[in-house]
This record gives C-alpha cells, sequence and structure tokens, in this order.
C-alpha cells in the first residue's frame, strides 16, 4: 500500500515538484510536476494517488534542514541513520527549510523519463550462465513483484537455465542484475549491499535506471 503525505506549510517558502505524477495539488489546484510554487503559511500541499510512475520529489528552496551524516541529508532506514531521526516522516512532524534565494521556474523537459525500455550490458558473470540465459532475461516478461525496495527490485517470469547460485562475494555495482539458486532476477537499485555472492548476468546502463524507478508492483 503505497502511503502519500499531507504537508501544511507554516512558514513563506518555494518548493519545485518533479518526478512522477502523483497527483499532486496545493490548496486543491493541481500542481504538475516541473513546476514551483509560492508557499505561505497554512498553504496545503497533498497527493490523491499516483497516475504515472510512482516516485515524486518535493524540493524546497534552501533544503530541508537536517543533520549531515557522510556529507548528506537523506535517510537511510536500513541502518537508521541521516534525515529527520532516521525513520520515516510521522504524522505531526516538523520540518525546518533553510533560507534560499533565486528565481522559480519551470522545468524544460518532462521530470519524468518515458519509455519502457531498460538497456544492459552482459556481464561481468554471464559466462557462467547457461548459453541463451541473457536472450531470456531481454526477451522474456518479467513483472515486478511486493517483494521490491530500494534494496532490489525484484522480478517474476520465466526462470534463468541452471542458475549456478552463490559464488565468492565481489563488489556490486548500481543495476547489478544479480540471479539468485531461484533463477528469479534481482535488479540491484541505490540500496544495495556493496558485495553480494548470486552471480550478476547483466548490468542496467545507467542511463536508464530512472525507467526502473517507475515500475510498480505488477
Amino acid at each position: 500500500m503505497i502511503r502519500l503525505p499531507t504537508i501544511e506549510i507554516a512558514g513563506e517558502t518555494s518548493a519545485g515538484l518533479a518526478g512522477a505524477d502523483l497527483g499532486a495539488s496545493l490548496n486543491g489546484a493541481p500542481w504538475p510536476p516541473g513546476e514551483g510554487r509560492h508557499l505561505r503559511a497554512g498553504d496545503v500541499i497533498a497527493f490523491s494517488g499516483p497516475r504515472e510512475g510512482l516516485r515524486a520529489y518535493l524540493a524546497f528552496r534552501g533544503g530541508v534542514e537536517a543533520d549531515l551524516v557522510l556529507g548528506s541529508r537523506s535517510t537511510d532506514l536500513q541502518s537508521g541513520i541521516g534525515g529527520f531521526h532516521g525513520r520515516p516522516l510521522r504524522a505531526g512532524d516538523v520540518l525546518a527549510v533553510a533560507e534560499g534565494r533565486g528565481p522559480l521556474r519551470s522545468a524544460p523537459v518532462p521530470t519524468l523519463r518515458g519509455g519502457d525500455v531498460v538497456r544492459v550490458m552482459a556481464g561481468p558473470r554471464d559466462g557462467l550462465f547457461a548459453e541463451g540465459a541473457l536472450t531470456l532475461l531481454t526477451r522474456a516478461p518479467y513483472a515486478v513483484t511486493t517483494e521490491s525496495d530500494r534494496v532490489g527490485m525484484r522480478l517474476q517470469g520465466e526462470p534463468i537455465p541452471k542458475a549456478p547460485g552463490s559464488i565468492l562475494s565481489e563488489g556490486m555495482p548500481l543495476g547489478a542484475i544479480q540471479v539468485p539458486p531461484s533463477g528469479q532476477p534481482i535488479v540491484l537499485l541505490h540500496a544495495r549491499g556493496t558485495v553480494g555472492g548470486y552471480p550478476v548476468l547483466a548490468t542496467v546502463i545507467s542511463a536508464d535506471l530512472p525507467v526502473l524507478a517507475r515500475g510498480k508492483p505488477g
């Protein structure tokens, strides 16, 4: 179940919206992705639900104030560090916004990348698989499962033949397509571990990672 926030503005600021169309509105009026808005105390930002894509970004002028952890203000939910007390936001939380300057502008291009093509490069362990494994991966239909998260996107479809199981752990790049003994591919995303023990049949090119980020379960 996707939980979308309602945000009440406590002071004067500005913000820009980008990414997926989650039915955003400001005081009941539509707020399309790719546009900025001046905000005043009492304004309410709400989201009705996904219309296209899955993830949207709301950026406040000056940035949300939070403690720097390893040079980042983002939240790592697995480790419980960074962001706002290292946890997801809850009803009643109050976030501070730093001062910022500069004019508001609209994005010159759509902020949600279109298309459904995800390009891959073979390897680095494609040689460990049965012949035709890469062809199957790139031509057979695979569905995103509900077990997907920021660590990895689990896919369900025809099993990759003769997945060899675990190997010695090695570095795992962003977009690596691991194949566990079940033969069902897992695409590793931003919250992945730095190493892994399942062989990587192929790797998604960095330019197409935003296409993956649109993938909803099913």
